[in-house]
């Protein structure tokens, strides 16, 4: 079981924190491909070789912004309802809240398209790739894993599939809607809001039981 205080100690290190912080300022305020790390190290107040200590290299740090951003977001998952009671539909409205949570959070969504760039780009390390995916699962879905997987999800589905599946598609669909705002078609932000839940309408189709 997740619970809310489970928080790695590195995390409580304020040093570490604070780190993490200002790269996440200075990652959206320049791109992650054009941070330096002095300059990450001047916001955070601390010197180039302690962050080295707590990083190993930027695409390090770059994960552990990203995965602030999920752990913040994962508190949402106490807003469901008492496991013994909760059902499909309000499972189901609940991403849909969380999506919309997700979207008016534009420094998050900055951040993800980012990311994404980074993350996609083939000198990303491929190790760091697959823990980065596996923490993702470990945080979204843990405060009802056996109650999703045994009432919520059809036959088959596993937790940790959908769980990676929904943050990481849902995290698409924010960034296709973040995108289009530079296409001449866009017009109306919740008409393309509209769209993304239709199309997270199908994705849980997918992964949910009927009700």
């Amino acid at each position: 079981m997740f619970e809310k205080n489970d928080v790695p100690q590195s995390r409580k290190d304020k040093t570490h924190t604070a780190i993490i912080l200002a790269a996440r300022d200075v990652f959206n305020e320049k791109g992650i491909a054009k941070a330096y790390i002095k300059d990450i190290a001047i916001r955070a107040g601390v010197s180039r070789p302690s962050i080295y200590r707590h990083f190993e290299t930027v695409y390090h740090l770059a994960v552990e912004v990203e995965l602030l951003f999920f752990e913040e977001l994962s508190q949402q998952f106490y807003e469901l309802p008492d496991s013994k009671e909760l059902t499909v539909k309000e499972f189901r409205h609940f991403q849909h809240n969380l999506l919309d949570k997700t979207v008016d959070n534009p420094v998050f969504i900055q951040y993800c398209i980012h990311f994404d760039q980074t993350f996609s780009n083939s000198d990303f390390p491929e190790e760091l790739r697959q823990q980065f995916r596996q923490r993702v699962g470990d945080i979204t879905l843990q405060s009802h894993k056996e109650e999703i997987e045994s009432r919520i999800l059809k036959p088959g589905v596993n937790h940790e599939i959908a769980s990676i599946i929904l943050s990481e598609a849902v995290i698409g669909i924010i960034q296709k809607m973040m995108a289009s705002r530079q296409h001449p078609i866009w017009k109306e932000k919740y008409q393309v809001r509209d769209i993304a839940h239709q199309m997270l309408d199908l994705l849980l189709d997918g992964l949910c039981r009927v009700e």
